[in-house]
């Protein structure tokens, strides 16, 4: 079954396009993130990465595997006083990502989706459960 077409689905994985406005709003971290991005993070490549996570998933609460749109990518090098020349996206490794996204989820209120599927499945059969029940008694 084809739910999207080649477009629609590429639409779907890449991260949003912003204007000028938004770019500048999503990608104006909180303070316990900008701290984080300012104090903890190394290289400049995942700084970087870390910000354009951030503003991707306050606009679409998710997060992207495709790479970001160059002018994204140009205006948080620029915030931070940082050359594009100095960013090597290839070298942002996975497990630094997956640290990248689990401190991003908690600071918004969320959980990974792996993380909560045991509380959905426990939920799903409570309720096949009752549903059994219910119909048992009719």
């Amino acid at each position: 079954m084809n739910i999207l077409n080649a477009l629609e689905e590429e639409a779907h994985d890449a991260p949003p396009k912003f204007t000028s406005v938004e770019r500048k709003a999503y990608f104006e971290l909180p303070h316990d993130l900008a701290q984080i991005a300012e104090d903890s993070l190394r290289h400049s490549t995942n700084q970087i990465s870390f910000i354009l996570a951030c503003g991707y998933f306050r606009a679409a609460k998710r997060f992207f595997t495709k790479p970001p749109h160059p002018r994204d990518l140009e205006y948080v090098c620029a915030k931070l006083g940082l050359s594009i020349d100095e960013i090597s996206l290839e070298t942002y490794h996975r497990a630094t990502a997956m640290r990248h996204r689990r401190l991003i989820l908690s600071h918004y209120g969320f959980r990974d989706f792996d993380q909560g599927r045991g509380s959905i499945k426990t939920e799903i059969e409570s309720m096949v459960s009752f549903f059994e029940l219910m119909s048992a008694m009719l």
